[in-house]
């Protein structure tokens, strides 16, 4: 039985339905086998917030753009910059990590930048792209401006989000996280659900701390960095690396309404071998995982997870039921109904 407002699907089912939505709105087939990929690994990992409720949220940002081909701007042995010709941004994101990852096996290391893409949806999908290659990932993200910088009321930065990928057993080690105290995907969710905030997120237009997800979004969007001026620097860093590096509208170049060559985006594979035998890092890497697995856990946790071990006990879980549910919003969307 589905939770109420939800609606079951079997992933064949909702897999076809995500296809044949994207296919309704412009995208090639091959287009949508992508798309459908990356939010359907968001829903298994138990990220819906990045989900197949993203689709027609996406799919408006590329709206009165002229789409285009994946052209390579410049490139290196090691390296190179996509301009996304305003392709949906999970196309270009899954180009640029296949490309850093052929270029890993050939050299060792692969960085590829894009811009004129969108919205790439979970960023940890990425780097398991290269974790389950053997490789060492990263890849984070340049979003518009939405996030204060730390000590301001005026949003200058990004959700800027960063994943890091690391092959290992039983599951690659992925950390994927953004660097805003809230998502703007997250601050929908709980809009549409009529819940608030949790605190320290968000300002309201007059610059005060709000758990409101409508005072958050009046008027323009001011979220919070997540810890302080940890959280600020890291996504300055992030924006300046995905966003400056890679050609992209940052700072007073991406005012107003959100457009979708406001994301860019920048990814790495690497082959362990650059330093260290594989079975050398690879015996390092357990050493640490099983202390940390091994110690005791604090009051009021059963154990301690890895990052992304739940995500992807959560896919395990989930295909073995082989029954997905979304919203019914998301659902009359992907039905055509709306």
């Amino acid at each position: 039985m589905s939770a109420a407002g939800m609606v079951s699907f079997t992933v064949p089912e909702i897999k076809e339905l995500s296809q044949r939505a994207l296919i309704r709105a412009g995208l090639s087939a091959d287009d949508a086998v992508v798309v459908t990929e990356v939010y359907l690994e968001a829903e298994l990992w138990g990220r819906k917030t990045h989900g197949f409720r993203l689709i027609p949220w996406t799919l408006e940002q590329m709206k009165g753009r002229k789409i285009g081909e994946i052209k390579v701007d410049q490139e290196t042995p090691v390296s190179a910059l996509l301009d996304g010709g305003n392709r949906h941004g999970c196309v270009v994101a899954h180009r640029a990590m296949t490309m850093a990852i052929d270029k890993a096996r050939q050299t060792g290391i692969g960085v590829v930048g894009i811009h004129n893409a969108g919205n790439i949806g979970m960023v940890g999908y990425y780097v398991k792209l290269a974790t389950d290659e053997g490789l060492i990932g990263i890849a984070m993200g340049h979003t518009p401006a939405v996030v204060v910088p730390y000590g301001g009321a005026e949003p200058i930065l990004g959700t800027n989000p960063l994943a890091v990928g690391v092959p290992a057993k039983p599951y690659p080690i992925i950390l994927d996280m953004g660097t805003s105290a809230v998502t703007y995907h997250q601050v929908m969710m709980a809009k549409a659900m009529g819940q608030p905030l949790p605190p320290n997120c968000a300002l309201d237009k007059h610059g005060r701390p709000t758990t409101s997800p409508e005072e958050a979004v009046e008027e323009g969007i001011r979220f919070l960095p997540f810890g302080d001026h940890k959280g600020s620097g890291l996504s300055l860093m992030i924006e300046i690396l995905a966003g400056c590096w890679t050609n992209s509208p940052v700072g007073a170049e991406k005012t107003g309404e959100v457009r979708n060559y406001f994301f860019s985006s920048l990814f790495m594979a690497m082959q362990p071998e650059l330093l260290l035998p594989r079975h050398q890092f690879e015996a390092k890497v357990r050493v640490l995982t099983d202390r940390i697995k091994a110690s005791k856990p604090a009051a009021g946790f059963e154990a301690i997870r890895l990052p992304g071990e739940r995500g992807q006990q959560s896919r395990e879980r989930l295909l073995q039921a082989g029954v997905l549910e979304v919203d019914a919003a998301t659902a009359a969307y992907l039905r055509g109904e709306k």
